[in-house]
């Protein structure tokens, strides 16, 4: 569907990175208001029926347990987990927790991998921990090189793991979109750069899964949608969905508006 008939779900949120689901609710990080907006689909349309102001400091991403039915919020400055549940209607907040072991860095997303949910960026590494429990202990830590060290998202698919990252060590602005099938081989940069296979221009974001194919978002120079098929770890089918090229006037004026950080984005 053109872009242009999309119908507008929320305007109140302030920098919404994600969204998730489980069939009944949808839930959206309010970034910057420190929040969560719940939504409720209701004869094809979606009403807000409940706001939560206690996940921590901007929760950036949610994503949703399947298996335990529960979905999870990671706080992005304040290195907070939150677990919360869907009951009858109601989304609850059960627990928050502090995870020492991501010390002070600016964690951008979790995915649940092979029973364990991963975290990126650490402090300098991906770390996976035991999640059945609510505890959250970690149970292993991938070291990355200097030029992923802002990692975005971590998603495998078949035998591989895709990375997208967005700034090295040095806080430079150098997107990579990285493929490999032993994180313990990331430290020693062995890795597939598939970044230029997918013709990209921006900072590649998220990873989504759905309709038999892999969606992935850029950002920030550039922004858009692309998809890929992947048979047998072959990457094929490559697609755009959508390209909104650079950044106009009026997308940075609304940047300046929301106090959002945009300094590396050129006028």
């Amino acid at each position: 569907m053109p872009i242009a008939r999309w119908k507008t779900l929320c305007d109140t949120v302030k920098t919404p990175h994600s969204i998730s689901s489980d069939g009944n609710v949808c839930i959206i990080n309010s970034t910057e208001n420190n929040g969560i907006v719940v939504f409720k689909s209701e004869n094809r349309m979606f009403r807000e029926i409940q706001r939560i102001n206690s996940a921590g400091t901007y929760p950036h991403k949610i994503i949703y347990d399947n298996k335990n039915m529960l979905f999870y919020c990671i706080a992005d400055s304040s290195q907070e987990l939150s677990v919360l549940k869907n009951i009858n209607g109601n989304v609850e907040l059960v627990k928050t927790l502090k995870l020492d072991y991501l010390g002070n860095s600016f964690v951008r997303s979790i995915r649940i991998i092979d029973d364990k949910l991963f975290f990126v960026s650490g402090p300098g590494k991906i770390i996976a921990a035991s999640y059945a429990n609510l505890e959250f202990d970690m149970k292993e830590e991938y070291e990355v090189p200097f030029e992923l060290y802002g990692m975005n998202d971590i998603i495998k698919i078949g035998s591989f793991y895709y990375i997208s990252a967005y700034q090295n060590k040095n806080f430079e602005i150098k997107p990579k979109l990285v493929r490999i099938k032993d994180l313990g081989q990331l430290k020693q940069g062995n890795y597939e750069n598939i970044y230029d296979l997918l013709d990209l221009k921006g900072v590649p974001y998220y990873f989504s899964i759905f309709d038999d194919r892999v969606f992935l978002t850029q950002i920030d120079s550039f922004s858009g949608i692309v998809s890929f098929v992947v048979d047998g770890d072959e990457i094929r089918d490559i697609r755009t969905h959508y390209d909104f090229d650079m950044p106009t006037k009026e997308s940075l004026q609304r940047l300046k508006s929301n106090g959002t950080w945009f300094s590396h984005i050129q006028e």
